[in-house]
């Protein structure tokens, strides 16, 4: 719980904002001891925090792995058509395209589902560990 406690961003923005010092940043321990940390009332809670915390972090991870990898595959599909265009295994001439005079904003934000595992796998998956 700790853990997740001390890397959640308005802690780390918090401990930035008080440290001291240019060069090697410096928190004292009185500084820490005034940190306003949330603590649930029973272990089971913060248990129960983590466990969400942890799994929050996998999904996340597991989808910029995803994007990570569909970026690479458009960099490498990029090199593969610059080639075949040079050595002319891919005839360009006449080939005209516009661009749109707008991008609708959320087709940018869709994720396909197909690409993920289905959310209940996932939960399993996390529950398996425990």
């Amino acid at each position: 719980y700790a853990y997740h406690v001390m890397n959640a961003p308005f802690v780390q923005d918090y401990l930035k904002s008080i440290s001291k010092g240019t060069t090697f940043k410096e928190i004292t321990l009185g500084m820490l001891q005034r940190l306003p940390i949330p603590v649930p009332n029973t272990l089971t809670e913060q248990e129960a925090i983590s466990r969400f915390a942890s799994h929050q972090e996998s999904v996340f991870d597991k989808l910029i792995q995803l994007e990570e990898n569909n970026i690479n595959n458009m960099h490498e599909y990029r090199t593969r058509l610059i080639a075949d265009v040079v050595t002319g295994k891919v005839d360009v001439r006449g080939l005209v395209f516009e661009m749109p005079d707008e991008f609708e904003d959320d087709v940018l934000l869709d994720v396909d589902e197909d690409d993920l595992q289905d959310e209940d796998e996932l939960e399993e998956a996390f529950d398996a560990e425990d």
